[in-house]
């Protein structure tokens, strides 16, 4: 067993006896089983090349789907690239110096992608590949729109005070914010059977109807402060190419428990729709509402949205449990948000320490209990998995588990890189990714283009780090919460190009083997990623009839020199795979064993 993966040299001298025999000096390139056996790592294949040769990428999968979104320099892309060739391409504002702050979070089929200081943009994963054009990028408060415009016509003459009016729009079972008609001191409030107002809005210019199903009036006195509920009408009538909305005011008392509903940012604005200028840090999905903090005012407010309405931003007055929420976790002194997770309860990372939330998110429960003083490094996002939550300490550029300690009835902070600090004490983690299949892990990557990997089981002692290198330096590695399928954006370091690459099954799946008995011969399984990353396999460019042949130079001297044509396939006439210096892989097709040859050119 080798349970306790590479040590730090600096514990070789005062390693107990258990731990020496099951830890090693060295563990390179290797990972360690949940047995604790060692394996090599599994190999990888290529998928395509980076948006940009100039600048680098910030990776996103959206967990257990076919998607893949990349952000660059002002510019994005997202694919499928399992499920076809096609991508959606789009604009940004985000640069090259934004890529470590952002943050992204799933909700079917959307995908928020926050960074402080800018604007929070949604991408819509609906629309069909090969669509190209900003249609999938949209607003992501999409807030019920409010009436286009309203106006009041009184029937007889009103002799009671002058009242201003506030209209709403119901559609999907939502209100709107409202549209205000002030009254000019000249609409007075009914007070007899034979006066009135009618209210008549426009609630959809043009006659295709947007799913309106009536709206709200509500009533003060002219700048007599709350407006009250006074009623409600459903009747849509075609007026001149639009659809109108109309209701008739005869004075009856108005319910000021029952106000207008407002956007959570900004309760003293009712007709404001915007809220692109909270430029959020980050956002999350907790208990069916989506969780951003208002970063331009007040980095510590988080705003909830409706419950099962994520777009939605508005605020029912009276409060209802269900309406949109604005609320700050506890703190003693400025706590600005740095990251908001969904982790057995809402988790909420900030500039003072770590704070979370229990139980039902209400306007009775909103307060957030500190859990501990760690702060993490704004630029690796917190990852939960199975048996914890790891975050990157950025006091101590160390990786900790957040879990509830039983005993102590306190959240502990555990660090889960003690016994390893060597491969941490000159490096800064870049990214963490949960790697699912036959042998969990999660992988790290390194500022410096290495990675490592850590296998753990805490309740059988099981934390093992190993420590990985190749000929192309790896700069993120992309969870997918899908078996054996994890990205791994890899620089080459002979031009800086950047590729995208996908691990392949270590062992292939039972499922597999039943359709395929020799799976694990296949090229692509038997690819390892110590080879420069490729575009295409070899004999997908032989043209025709042409094939390899491999002679020696020395005939019958197949342990020495060796010569590779092609045909008049032209693989090796230009740089490329024919470059002196560069590898590529054989396969023999003709043994039933399928052995892979590994070769250096030497001369073209």
């Amino acid at each position: 067993s080798f349970s306790a993966g590479e040590r730090d040299p600096a514990l070789w001298e005062r390693t107990t006896l258990q731990k020496f025999k099951t830890g090693l000096s060295t563990a390179r390139n290797v990972i360690v089983t949940k047995q604790g056996s060692l394996v090599s790592r599994m190999g990888r294949t290529h998928l395509y090349e980076t948006l940009s040769s100039t600048y680098k990428s910030k990776f996103y999968a959206p967990p257990r789907t076919e998607f893949l979104i990349e952000i660059t320099h002002l510019s994005g892309k997202i694919s499928t690239p399992f499920t076809s060739s096609a991508s959606n391409f789009f604009s940004h504002s985000f640069t090259e110096d934004d890529l470590d702050y952002l943050k992204f979070e799933y909700s079917e089929p959307y995908v928020y992608v926050t960074r402080q200081g800018e604007n929070t943009i949604m991408l819509d994963l609906s629309y069909p590949m090969g669509t190209i054009g900003p249609s999938f990028q949209v607003d992501p408060f999409t807030n019920i729109e409010a009436p286009t415009n309203a106006s009041i016509t009184a029937a007889g003459v009103p002799s009671g005070y002058f009242v201003d009016y506030v209209v709403t729009k119901i559609k999907n079972g939502q209100e709107s914010v409202g549209v205000v008609i002030p009254g000019a001191s000249t609409y007075k409030l009914p007070i007899t059977s034979s006066q009135s107002n009618e209210v008549t809005v426009r609630v959809v210019t043009g006659i295709v109807n947007d799913g309106c199903e009536g709206i709200n009036v509500y009533r003060r006195p002219q700048n007599g402060g709350a407006y009250g509920y006074v009623g409600s009408s459903s009747y849509i009538a075609n007026s001149g190419g639009n659809l109108i909305c109309t209701f008739t005011d005869v004075g009856s008392d108005a319910d000021y428990t029952h106000l207008p509903p407002n956007l959570v940012a900004s309760p003293a604005s009712i007709s404001s729709l915007t809220v692109s200028n909270w430029n959020s840090t980050v956002a999350a999905v907790y208990q069916q509402r989506l969780i951003v903090n208002d970063a331009g005012n007040n980095a510590e407010t988080l705003l909830a949205s409706r419950v099962g309405k994520q777009n939605n931003f508005n605020r029912d007055y009276p409060l209802a449990a269900d309406g949109a929420l604005a609320f700050k976790h506890g703190s003693s002194g400025f706590a600005g948000i740095i990251d908001l997770l969904d982790a057995d309860g809402l988790v909420a990372f900030t500039t003072m320490g770590i704070f979370q939330h229990r139980g039902e998110l209400s306007p009775t429960n909103l307060a957030l209990v500190k859990k501990g003083k760690w702060v993490i490094d704004y630029r690796t996002r917190p990852l939960s998995v199975p048996g914890g939550l790891f975050f990157v300490d950025i006091a101590t550029n160390t990786i900790r588990n957040l879990v509830w300690s039983e005993e102590a009835n306190v959240y502990n902070g555990q660090e889960i890189t003690i016994f390893s600090n060597h491969l941490f004490q000159t490096r800064r983690v870049t990214s963490m990714a949960y790697h699912e299949g036959p042998i969990p892990l999660l992988w790290v990557t390194f500022d410096d283009g290495t990675y490592a990997s850590f296998t753990y089981e805490f309740d059988q002692e099981m934390r093992a780090w190993t420590r990985h290198d190749s000929q192309v330096a790896v700069e993120q590695i992309v969870e997918t919460g899908i078996p054996d399928r994890t990205y791994f954006i890899v620089k080459r370091l002979s031009d800086n190009k950047r590729f995208v690459e996908v691990t392949v099954p270590r062992f292939v799946p039972a499922s597999t083997y039943q359709t395929d008995p020799d799976a694990d011969k296949n090229p692509s399984i038997a690819f390892m990623d110590s080879m420069i990353t490729f575009k295409t396999l070899l004999n997908d460019s032989l043209v025709g009839a042409d094939e390899f042949v491999l002679t020696p130079v020395t005939p019958g001297d197949w342990e020495g020199e060796l010569e590779l044509t092609c045909g008049t396939s032209p693989i090796f006439t230009v740089a490329g795979p024919g470059t002196v210096g560069g590898f590529f892989r054989v396969f023999d097709s003709e043994s039933p064993d399928l052995p892979a040859y590994t070769f250096e050119v030497t001369q073209r």
